[in-house]
C-alpha cells in the first residue's frame, strides 16, 4: 500500500494541483518527483504537462478530453507505482567546486554576520552537506535545492541585485540554488563556480533527483 498522504486542490479549469505537504524537506521532494516520473511514463489522454514545486505537483489538461474527477481517479491509481518508483529510483552525483567568498561571494561575510559565525564556519557548514535538486526553474536550469543546514537559514535581500553571475551559489530562506545565467537575484551569494548547467544548446544539466556535493575551491 502506498505510503503517500495526499489531496487534490483545483486550478481552474485545465489544472489540479496535488498536494502532498507544506513545507521543504527532502522527503516531501522526493515523493513529489517520483509522482512527477510515473506521471510522464505513464500520461492519461488529455495530458498537457506537470510542473514541480517542493511539496506539490501542478497537472495541466485539457477539460474537453477528461475532467478534474477523472483526473484524480487516475491519480489516485498510480499511487502504488508511485512508491515503487521513489523506492527503485537512482540519481546522478556531482561534485561542484565553489569558490567561496570575495568577488565570487561577495556575501558570505553578511551571512557570517547574519549567523553569528565566521566565514570559515559558513563555508564548512554549507559544503559539509549533500544537496538534491528538488526541481528546476526561475530560469533554465536553475536548480533549486534542498539538504541546506538549519544553522545556515538566512532571508533573501530586501533589495534584490539586478543582476546575478552565472554560477553564483546562493542560499536564501531555507534554500539553496545555483544561477545557470544573468538574472536579477535576491539571495545571498556564498561563492561562485565553474559547473556548467546549460548544455551548448541549452538544456539542463541537472534533473530533479539529482544530488551535488559542494567542494571549496583549492587555491
Amino acid at each position: 500500500m502506498a505510503k503517500f498522504n495526499f489531496s487534490f486542490a483545483p486550478l481552474g479549469e485545465s489544472a489540479l494541483i496535488l498536494k502532498l505537504g507544506d513545507e521543504i524537506s527532502l522527503m516531501l521532494s522526493r515523493e513529489v518527483n517520483a509522482w512527477h516520473r510515473v506521471l510522464l511514463a505513464n500520461p492519461f489522454q488529455g495530458f498537457y504537462a506537470a510542473v514541480a514545486a517542493y511539496s506539490s505537483l501542478t497537472i495541466h489538461f485539457n477539460p474537453l478530453e477528461i475532467s478534474g474527477e477523472e483526473v484524480q481517479s487516475y491519480l489516485g491509481s498510480l499511487a502504488v507505482k508511485v512508491s515503487t518508483e521513489e523506492e527503485g529510483f537512482t540519481p546522478n552525483d556531482y561534485e561542484v567546486e565553489v569558490a567561496y567568498g570575495g568577488e565570487e561571494g561577495p556575501d558570505l561575510g553578511l551571512v557570517a554576520r547574519q549567523l553569528g559565525l565566521t566565514e570559515k564556519e559558513v563555508v564548512r557548514e554549507h559544503s559539509q552537506g549533500i544537496y538534491e535538486v528538488a526541481f528546476l526553474g526561475y530560469l533554465p536550469g536553475f536548480p533549486y535545492l534542498v539538504g541546506l543546514p538549519g544553522g545556515l537559514n538566512v532571508p533573501r535581500h530586501f533589495n534584490p541585485r539586478p543582476q546575478v553571475s552565472p554560477g553564483s551559489v546562493a542560499i536564501a530562506a531555507g534554500q539553496a540554488g545555483i544561477y545557470p545565467s544573468f538574472a536579477p537575484g535576491g539571495w545571498s551569494l556564498l561563492g561562485r563556480s565553474c559547473f556548467p548547467l546549460l548544455t551548448k544548446d541549452g538544456r539542463a544539466v541537472l534533473k530533479a533527483g539529482d544530488r551535488i556535493k559542494f567542494q571549496p575551491r583549492r587555491a
